[in-house]
């Protein structure tokens, strides 16, 4: 099972360029959005990545707390984990509301930044691979008796087992 991507959402073009192709480097599939409008398109086309890497002071209608609470609000979405990276210091108000994982502050600290990525992917996936083995688990693979009964029916108008014409020199009784 390959990891999921990371989804970058960062107003700031070279802060974007420049952690988008550290990440790709070490081998991250990484997908950027330039604010949380765009950010949102992209989820909505049908990216599910595995962690956010989150600027909060974003552009627009949608900053870092609008679209948390996007994410929040759609049952797909909400179980992603959010990575602040952003030039505010910790604050006590975001950081209550948004619950992140981990929070790193520009400039960031590369190494502990893909330090925290590889160890929340790797988390999920083995989370997501012990959900699977979960699932197999209570729902066995059907029995042969469950997979006769629901074998295809002759078509309309064919021959079905009970009407198939009686062998030569075999003829059925007459009626008494």
């Amino acid at each position: 099972m390959a990891p999921r991507p990371i989804l970058l959402v960062e107003d700031d073009y070279e802060v974007r360029e420049a952690l988008r192709a550290v990440l790709r480097s070490q081998g991250f599939d990484v997908t950027s959005a330039p604010d949380g409008v765009e950010a949102l398109r992209i989820l909505w086309r049908g990216l599910r990545p595995g962690v956010i890497l989150l600027d909060l002071m974003l552009p627009h209608v949608v900053d870092g707390l609008s679209f948390h609470e996007f994410l929040r609000a759609n049952r797909l979405w909400a179980g992603i984990p959010i990575v602040v990276v952003s030039g505010l210091s910790e604050v006590s108000e975001p950081r209550e509301s948004l619950q992140p994982v981990a929070w790193f502050k520009k400039p960031v600290d590369l190494d502990a930044l893909t330090a925290t990525l590889r160890a929340l992917l790797v988390s999920r996936q083995s989370a997501a691979a012990a959900r699977w083995a979960s699932a197999a688990w209570r729902h066995p693979a059907p029995r042969p008796q469950q997979l006769a009964s629901t074998r295809r029916r002759p078509p309309l108008g064919g021959t079905s087992p009970r009407r198939l014409p009686s062998p030569p020199g075999r003829h059925p009784r007459p009626p008494a």
